[in-house]
């Protein structure tokens, strides 16, 4: 994952893309976690 790594290559709209997408993925599986402990 930090082959292609360079200094400063993570800009402030990539590290906002992936905090939200990290936001958004962690809400999905808590949803999903909640509807799968809901099903008897």
């Amino acid at each position: 994952m930090a082959e292609g790594y360079k200094k400063n290559s993570i800009t402030l709209p990539g590290a906002v893309a992936m905090g939200t997408g990290a936001m958004i993925g962690a809400g999905i599986f808590v949803r999903a976690r909640r509807m799968i402990s809901k099903v008897p």
